[in-house]
């Protein structure tokens, strides 16, 4: 009997315009009432995804921040970066002109010296943002994202130097997330098991990328979605029939439905 379903954003729920479909709100509400908890996990900032859902639905469980962030009904768990730790990995994008963020619970910083195009970037993807002096910052940190266009295996050959104390993860072309040790997509799906006495044999995950195969390790069934990485699909229990533009999320659910 499934009782959680975990699924990416990027990539895996949203289609290529970084929208949902309008039919996942009633499917999603549907699953609540059938008592399936649903969560959405990403690597977007918690009020990022707030904004891209829109819709109001307090029973959803969102992780946000490659897990970093925790909204469970109107509760928040958090895991910040502490602020010497994210000043040394900003002080490094700054001296070598590498487009950063710095996220908070409510809002997202970005430093007086990045560049402007950035700035745009963040736009695309309805990030609240506040560009500010880094060293000003008093709120939380829960998540460093990093950006450029020349792709994020170059992005982690240069970031991979701050392994020793923090998490570098590739989470998607051209990004790049630094969080805590230890925190992850799949850290974070662990804690949201144990709150509510849930077996890995009970939760279904779905994703497309690198920073989705951590979500893969606390479930029996793994989905990667048809248009996933290769590796993603290679390391997943199956993959979906449909991409992310005609619902495969959906439609696998669907199916799993039935065979219970």
């Amino acid at each position: 009997m499934i009782k959680l379903i975990a699924t990416d954003m990027d990539g895996t729920l949203l289609n290529n315009n970084k929208e949902i479909d309008i039919r996942y709100y009633d499917f999603i509400e549907s699953l609540q009432e059938q008592g399936i908890l649903f969560c959405l996990a990403s690597g977007r900032a918690m009020h990022n995804m707030i904004n891209t859902y829109k819709k109001e639905n307090e029973n959803l469980i969102l992780i946000s921040d490659n897990g970093a962030c925790i909204k469970n009904k109107q509760e928040y768990l958090t895991f910040s970066i502490a602020k010497n730790r994210w000043m040394k990995v900003a002080d490094f994008c700054d001296k070598h002109k590498i487009a950063y963020s710095l996220n908070g619970i409510e809002k997202s910083f970005v430093s007086t010296e990045c560049d402007k195009n950035y700035h745009k970037v963040l736009t695309s993807y309805n990030v609240n943002f506040e560009i500010v002096n880094k060293s000003q910052i008093d709120e939380e940190i829960v998540k460093i994202t990093i950006y450029d266009e020349k792709g994020s295996e170059y992005l982690y050959s240069k970031l991979a130097i701050f392994n020793d104390e923090l998490d570098v993860v590739i989470s998607g072309n051209v990004w790049l997330d630094i969080v805590n040790r230890g925190v992850s997509k799949g850290s974070a799906v662990q804690k949201i098991m144990e709150l509510y006495g849930i077996k890995k044999e009970e939760v279904v995950v779905f994703g497309d990328y690198h920073n989705d195969l951590s979500m893969f390790e606390k479930a029996k069934y793994s989905y990667a979605i048809k248009n996933a990485h290769e590796i993603v699909k290679q390391k997943a229990y199956a993959v979906c029939r449909y991409d992310n533009n005609n619902c495969g999320v959906l439609h696998q659910i669907e199916e799993i439905l039935k065979k219970q």
